[in-house]
């Protein structure tokens, strides 16, 4: 996944964004993060180097508290919530 970086903005980067929708929707079905690799390496999707997903680079995905509109500094939580704009 990449994004812009060293700014204080987050920004939604359209191909990544169908990688993880696609991923927390297997989730939602009960896919195992095995399966969810597997599913979208078979789909055609790639990291940010270009290499197939593999079963933590999933979980790191899902475990991100960014997509759910957290955000931290410092490893402290902020109490604002993050709104990513497309």
């Amino acid at each position: 996944m990449s994004g812009i970086r060293n700014t204080k903005k987050l920004y939604v980067i359209p191909e990544e964004k169908k990688i993880v929708r696609k991923m927390v929707e297997l989730a939602l079905l009960g896919y195992s993060s095995r399966q969810i690799a597997d599913k979208v390496n078979q789909l055609g999707y790639r990291s940010r180097k270009g290499n197939p997903f593999k079963t933590d680079r999933v979980l790191g995905v899902l475990q991100n508290r960014v997509y759910l509109g957290e955000s931290s500094y410092n490893s402290k939580r902020l109490k604002k919530t993050a709104v990513a704009k497309e």
